[in-house]
Order: C-alpha cells, then structure tokens, then sequence
C-alpha cells in the first residue's frame, strides 16, 4: 500500500471511529477523532464541518463559530447548510449583524430553504428590524405552501 492509500485509510478508519463514538453519544470522544484528522489536515473540510456540528450541539458556540470560519475561509463555495448553522452559532453569540449575513449567504445558496427564512427573521427582529423580519416570514409561508 502507498503512503497515500495508507493515510487516506487513516483517515477513513479516524471519521469511522469518530461516527461510532458520535453515535453512541460520547462527543467528547468524536471530537478528538476528528481533531486529530484535523493534527494531519489542517484543512480537511468534512473534520471541520463535524466539529461545528458537534461543537455547536455541545452549546459551545464560540468554537462552532471558529470552525465554521474555517471552512467557509477554505471552500470557495460551501454548503448553503453550513451558512446556516454559522448563522445560528453568530445568533447564539449575540453577534446579529453577521449572523444575518450569514443567513443572507444560505438564502443565496439555497433560495428555497425554508427553515433560514424563518432564522433569518428571528434575527432581524432581535435586531429591531420588524419590517425585514415580517419580509422574511412572509418568504417563509410562501415556500411553505408551495
């Protein structure tokens, strides 16, 4: 076996193990699988997206936020997803203008997400702008009878 086929190998056996311990529910454990892929590949997109994920269901925010940072900086075109979970993670952080930026990024990607119209208009209304709020839950009801 080459010394690529063996790392992409590592890799595969690491994102298996680090699945299993999410699925069990240790996410501490997968956490530090999908770290030390990241030790190798600092660039490795899919550890990066798991350890938003993972972090942001662990109510840690502030690391979702530097890991979705991350891989938006990395991938020229991410995932509309991945601007929404950002956007939620900013939200989480009280940092509203970039998570509505964030939204507007999502809603670009993927006109016809109906669930970021509606995170989209949470914010805004945080933010005090109920016009643009009441826009993006009019959108949202739209989509939703279609």
């Amino acid at each position: 076996m080459s010394s690529s086929q063996s790392e992409i190998s590592n890799f595969s056996e690491k994102f298996d193990r680090a699945r299993q311990l999410q699925d069990r529910g240790d996410l501490s454990g997968a956490i530090a699988e999908y770290r030390s892929i990241l030790d190798v590949d600092s660039e490795n997109l899919a550890a990066l997206h798991q350890l938003a994920q993972l972090s942001e269901a662990r109510g840690d925010f502030e690391a979702a936020i530097g890991h979705y940072r991350k891989a938006i900086e990395l991938d020229s075109e991410p995932p509309f997803w991945v601007y929404r979970h950002f956007g939620f993670a900013l939200s989480q952080q009280e940092q509203l203008a970039e998570a509505v930026a964030a939204y507007q990024k999502a809603i670009a990607a993927n006109p016809e997400d109906v669930s970021t119209y509606g995170l989209l208009g949470q914010v805004q209304g945080r933010k005090g702008d109920i016009e643009g709020a009441i826009s993006c839950y009019q959108k949202q009801i739209e989509l939703s009878s279609n």
